[in-house]
């Protein structure tokens, strides 16, 4: 059957601040958020800098790990710390920042097995000693996708240009960002963009981008490097991105100042969709290489974590359910368990049980009038036989 594939688009993060480094305290983040019920930004950083604070000490970090980006236990550092997580989380997905609620990425990361551990920690007192910020194998999957899919731009030429090397110096990688990913970067933002103001701030940035490495070696030169600004662009532009791939499992701390290349983002490009990415076929690819003894489910088995996954939904409210979070949710789900399948498979099985029964699939459309969204009949569909 021919995959439905869409390239993606390309994207970039462009507001972070140097102190977001670790992508675990999103975990936290999407389980602290609702799907439906609003909270304000202060609610979402009390609520996160509480459940951190007086726990993150009594973490055991693994030596390829890092610890940096945590919560100052100074309540005005650590809460200005904890703000810039939930900031950014509105453009990771995790909250949606006009409704307050979560966003795609949160909604599906909060009905996973895996985030049944983030909502014990919350709950129970005695379960926070536990570091939740270390990923395991399906959470690298998930939030490598999240990366490649809002950070193109920069993460992409990053792992190629990291996979090629065995270490690297913070101080070298954090240049290469800024002075060659970052400038082009900004100019294929700016010749994808049709708003004229927006193109004119990406000119003028592209322009001062262009002087960077200029203004580096002679501000160092003369000792005003670090308290100038174009510093603080580097520091809040690079070094979170390094500390993500930490987190994925693509780098790894050696030392003070000093990454190691892991296997896996060497295999990582040697794979053509870093060239060319997929929509549809990414999250296949990137799971065969962190999980290679996943094995393909059939028919069946995709019908029954479709109807569990629809169930989770549906507890959390929602009447019906849009097409692609729901493939995303059962994707992810079948990791969680060892099995591993394509969007178009999971198409397929909802297409094979709307030809059984009409009643047991319906779709509706979205405000511009395209189908978008699946309301499940679980009682029928449990029983059909594929």
């Amino acid at each position: 059957m021919e995959n439905n594939i869409t390239n993606k688009p390309l994207n970039l993060l462009e507001e972070i601040h140097g102190d977001t480094c670790r992508l675990g305290f999103f975990k936290l983040i999407s389980c602290i958020g609702n799907d439906f019920q609003p909270f304000s930004l202060n609610y979402f950083v009390a609520q996160f800098y509480d459940l951190i604070k007086k726990y993150q000490n009594q973490w055991n970090f693994p030596s390829y790990s890092s610890k940096t980006g945590l919560l100052s236990i100074k309540e005005s550092e650590g809460k200005h710390t904890a703000k810039n997580y939930i900031l950014l989380s509105y453009n990771f997905k995790i909250l949606n920042k006009k409704h307050q609620t979560l966003d795609n990425f949160g909604r599906i990361y909060n009905k996973t097995d895996s985030a049944k551990e983030i909502f014990q920690y919350i709950k129970n007192t005695h379960e926070r000693t536990r570091n939740i910020l270390l990923l395991n194998d399906v959470e690298k999957v998930m939030f490598l996708n999240q990366l490649i899919t809002i950070d193109n731009l920069i993460i992409v030429p990053l792992i190629k240009w990291l996979s090629k090397k065995n270490e690297v110096q913070r101080g070298e990688a954090i240049n290469f960002i800024m002075e060659n990913i970052y400038k082009s970067a900004l100019e294929k933002m700016y010749q994808e963009t049709k708003d004229y103001n927006k193109k004119l701030q990406l000119d003028n940035e592209i322009k001062n981008v262009s002087k960077y490495p200029e203004i580096r070696e002679r501000k160092q030169k003369t000792g005003e490097w670090t308290t100038s600004k174009e510093y603080y662009k580097y520091r809040h532009t690079a070094p979170p991105r390094l500390e993500w791939l930490v987190d994925v499992g693509l780098l790894m701390k050696k030392e003070r100042g000093k990454f190691i290349s892991s296997p896996i983002i060497k295999k990582l490009n040697d794979e053509n969709f870093l060239d060319n990415i997929l929509y549809d076929e990414m999250i296949y690819k990137i799971s065969k290489i962190f999980l290679p003894k996943v094995e393909k489910i059939d028919s069946e088995g995709i019908k029954h974590f479709l109807i569990e996954c629809y169930d989770s939904f549906s507890k959390a409210g929602y009447l019906s359910v849009d097409t692609e979070l729901l493939k995303q949710l059962i994707v992810f789900r079948l990791l969680e368990s060892n099995k591993i399948t394509e969007f178009y498979e999971i198409d397929r099985v909802l297409k094979i049980l709307e030809e059984m029964d009409s009643k047991s699939i319906k779709h509706h459309v979205d405000l511009y009038g395209k189908p978008r969204f699946v309301k499940i009949d679980i009682e029928i569909v449990n029983k059909l036989q594929l």
